[in-house]
């Protein structure tokens, strides 16, 4: 008996009362896996998107209706982006008067294969409503749920989906149906934030009053006027209390919004172009893995060294990974062995080789790079070390560049090339800039993003400070004593 109101209590009450709590998941690291765990869906009490409701306000009648079955089958359940991939995982029972259809996804391939795991199991867990298969298996009563999903919007390594669950019920309790989201950054893997797409309140705002906004009929059941939309918009949390309760599509962010008594619903809003501003994933980010070239006048070769003294524990260790570039320019020997000493330096820490075989305390240090533009006349090279630490002490988050004419042989910084500050700002303020995880932790919202580009006037003579791509600039801002942060801005440096 006590097994079976465990069951109607998780099934119905859990799944009402966890939609008041704003989940907040860990966003970068490992953490322990959950077992038991509050649910964490948000839910409606509609059982169906019809639009025949009396009740249904004037003002929010002209909406277009939200379809969850369309949304739902119209999508793709799968997604594979390098060594990532979503795929559908699905369950199903059938015993008596008891009836289970569950569609979920799960990701395969990460790395880090402990945060996957937590990922998947949060994933899992709000699919299935907080029960567990074993727990579904064992009730007694008429049970029924259908739940599905979508994958809306896929974005370099960021994915988008919605699930819906349909007239769910436990041990002949009352049925529920209801939407959930999730919005996953592959690279770390984890969720993402509303704010990683550089959504602000007042984009929200102001696509409220477009005629192309869709609504649940929850919505315009319960929202009597746009005004009182606008202020639930306001509410929304895009930075702090956002996670798995909005989905994108192309064209549309989704917001789930509450409709009295803890019940959520999507409202529907036209903000197109939607695009993450910042990304875990490196290449991403820099547009390329380009490790060598030649040409007539130059040559650029990949050198690497790497040392593993992981101990058997598992725990004390040093790993040392650093490749780096070094460039032979034809009849300029000086000239190759002073900007080769200095590439070397700058890979190293300003240590060695013999330095790092000699680290007797835990140490990390994993510093790449890779050729962003490269002609008969001008290279530039973007190299970065993240999280590098040696002898257990912390040393920097490292991101510059190298930009050179070799033709006459120096080094140049983005005044050569007649840059400003002002033009850098102008190039911001149209958008599709990104940064990666550690800029959009200091600099989340766009004042702060244009106050970080207006300190650059002071990097603006620094040739290590930046580096360049055919159609982009990336500036190296600071993010505090020890740590810099790329900032991706489109651009043209050469005209």
């Amino acid at each position: 008996m006590k097994k079976q109101i465990l069951l109607c209590t998780l099934a119905i009450l859990g799944v009402l009362l966890c939609a008041c709590e704003d989940a907040k998941p860990a966003e970068t690291t490992a953490e322990a896996p959950v077992t038991t765990a509050p649910v964490e869906t948000t839910a409606t009490a509609t059982t169906t998107c019809s639009t025949s409701d009396a009740n249904i306000s004037t003002e929010l009648s002209g909406a277009a209706t939200l379809d969850a079955s369309a949304i739902i089958e119209t999508g793709i359940k799968s997604y594979a982006y390098r060594d990532y991939a979503i795929t559908e995982r699905v369950f199903t029972y059938k015993k008596d008067d008891n009836t289970f259809f569950i569609s979920y996804p799960q990701i395969e391939g990460a790395v880090d294969k402990e945060t996957l795991k937590v990922l998947n199991q949060k994933i899992k867990e709000s699919f299935f409503l907080g029960i567990t298969e074993s727990e579904l298996k064992l009730s007694s009563g008429k049970s029924h749920m259908d739940v599905s999903y979508a994958i809306t919007y896929q974005s370099g390594s960021y994915v988008s989906l919605v699930y819906y669950y349909n007239n769910c019920f436990i041990n002949n309790g009352s049925p529920v149906s209801g939407w959930g989201a999730f919005t996953i950054e592959l690279g770390l893997p984890c969720e993402a934030r509303a704010d990683a797409f550089l959504l602000t309140t007042e984009d929200l705002l102001d696509a409220v009053q477009s005629a192309d906004m869709r609504c649940d009929p929850m919505i315009a059941k319960h929202y009597q006027t746009i005004e009182e939309l606008s202020e639930a918009l306001k509410s929304f949390g895009l930075k702090s209390s956002s996670l798995r309760k909005y989905f994108l599509t192309q064209d549309y962010v989704y917001i789930l919004l509450e409709c009295g008594n803890g019940s959520f619903a999507p409202v529907g809003l036209p903000i197109a172009s939607v695009f993450p501003f910042y990304t875990s994933d490196s290449t991403v980010l820099l547009q390329s893995n380009k490790k060598s070239c030649k040409f007539e006048n130059y040559i650029v070769t990949e050198h690497s060294f790497v040392l593993d003294n992981t101990g058997d524990d598992g725990r004390n260790f040093s790993y040392f990974s650093v490749h780096y570039p070094q460039i032979e320019v034809k009849n300029k020997p000086e000239f190759s062995a002073m900007i080769n000493q200095k590439i070397y330096e700058a890979f190293f820490f300003g240590m060695t080789e013999e330095d790092f075989c000699s680290a007797e305390g835990a140490s990390w240090i994993d510093v790449n790079y890779a050729i962003t533009y490269a002609d008969e006349r001008y290279l530039s090279i973007g190299y970065y070390g993240e999280d590098c630490s040696i002898n257990a002490s912390y040393i920097s988050d490292m991101w510059e560049g190298i930009t050179l004419d070799l033709f006459e042989c120096k080094e140049l910084s983005l005044k050569d090339f007649s840059v400003t500050v002002a033009d850098l700002i102008t190039a911001t303020q149209k958008g599709n800039f990104c940064g990666n995880r550690r800029f959009a932790d200091n600099y989340w919202s766009f004042p702060l993003v244009i106050e970080a580009v207006k300190a650059f006037e002071s990097d603006i003579t620094s040739p290590s400070r930046f580096f360049f791509s055919k159609d982009a600039v990336y500036l190296s801002i600071p993010c505090n004593r020890f740590c810099d942060a790329p900032l991706r801005i489109p651009f043209t440096v050469l005209k």
